[in-house]
């Protein structure tokens, strides 16, 4: 375990027992027993980070839902990044 820093956490009574119970069931102490929980709850709620190829595809699903088009010939123009058509796209630079 990395550094604990101390903390107060206030419970209402049967919160704190259910935590109580818990702890002597799996045989861990109460502090134990809180981190063990939160952790639990932190990995289902907390969102979980993508890989570029499945962040790039949810964004071109994205785009596709909500009709989003761009110049047909961006990928081979390099006008649009570098030459007078960079200034017909405000979003440049940004």
């Amino acid at each position: 375990m990395s550094n604990l820093i101390r903390t107060q956490i206030l419970f209402p009574a049967d919160t704190l027992t259910d935590l109580r119970l818990i702890a002597v069931e799996r045989e861990w102490g109460l502090s134990e027993t809180v981190r063990n929980l939160v952790q639990d709850k932190i990995k289902k709620v907390k969102p979980k980070k993508k890989n570029a190829a499945a962040a790039m595809l949810e964004l071109a699903q994205w785009a596709k839902k909500h009709k989003v088009t761009g110049p047909r010939d961006l990928s081979t123009n390099d006008e649009y990044l570098y030459g007078k058509l960079a200034l017909d796209y405000p979003l440049r630079g940004k």
